[in-house]
């Protein structure tokens, strides 16, 4: 990709709201894995505290200079701005997602179509809750109910995501199930007996689809880990947790990269 065309799409991407948000998302959780790595995990089980070693080791050299533990606090400040920055960016998406959630269906009893109207629901819940909250996050209007509060705006997105997984579980089922469909891909003349030869082919059932929802059902499990952990329900730990969110928001904005 030449310069200027790479320039330009960087230029769309942080022009996209979408990308935009995940960009600082990226930015916040490399922050957060690298506080993680800093100070280590809270409680971590065999398999975290092996990673935990192997992250520390791997920033050993960086971690313990005296310039990293003065900048500590900065990196703190920091985090929490751009996190502030993305709830900004998605302060009025609670609209799109009752818009979703309300949007007619063409086969109202179907199991996945009240999936979808639960998801949106739910994760309309979770933004409009959530934006409740954003003055004390600030700073601004300090309330003593806005943790309380803002613990009860995770359960929610902890449910759209729980049904976003169980949803393309479903759809993943329906497809590996699906029977194949055999066509006839050619004819051969007739022989000399006068019967005629067929050659039968049978073509693969949605494997690009299959692959795509297998990727979705990750991505989310992966998400799903900040909602657990913020209302106690996943014992995770911060490192385990960071990397989790790093990959998904790699993942997801490759999308809207290739889309720009």
């Amino acid at each position: 990709m030449a310069l200027t065309a790479y320039v330009a799409k960087v230029g769309r991407l942080t022009s996209d709201s979408d990308g935009l948000e995940k960009t600082l998302r990226l930015i916040q959780f490399l922050v957060f894995t690298f506080l993680a790595a800093q100070g280590g995990l809270v409680n971590p089980v065999p398999l975290q505290r092996l990673v935990q070693q192997i992250a520390i080791s791997a920033y050993s050299t960086l971690v313990n200079t005296p310039l990293v533990k003065r900048l500590t606090s900065p990196f703190s400040r920091f985090k929490l701005i751009s996190s502030i920055g993305r709830r900004l960016f998605r302060f009025f998406k609670f609209i799109g997602c009752f818009a979703k959630g309300l949007k007619p269906s063409g086969n109202p009893t179907d199991v996945l179509e009240m999936i979808e109207r639960l998801k949106w629901s739910s994760m309309g819940l979770f933004i409009m809750i959530e934006d409740t909250t954003l003055l004390n996050a600030m700073d601004v209007w300090t309330v003593p109910w806005a943790s309380a509060v803002f613990g009860e705006a995770m359960k929610f997105w902890f449910y759209a995501l729980f049904l976003s997984i169980v949803q393309n579980v479903i759809r993943l089922s329906r497809a590996i199930t699906a029977a194949p469909i055999d066509q006839k891909s050619s004819v051969s003349e007739k022989n000399e007996k006068g019967a005629e030869a067929i050659t039968e082919t049978k073509h693969p059932v949605g494997n690009e689809q299959t692959l795509q929802l297998v990727k979705l059902i990750m991505l989310d499990i992966f998400d799903i880990m900040i909602p657990g952990a913020a209302t106690g329900w996943f014992r995770v730990g911060k490192l385990i947790l960071g990397i989790a969110a790093l990959i998904s928001t790699l993942c997801r904005l490759s999308v809207i990269w290739n889309r720009c």
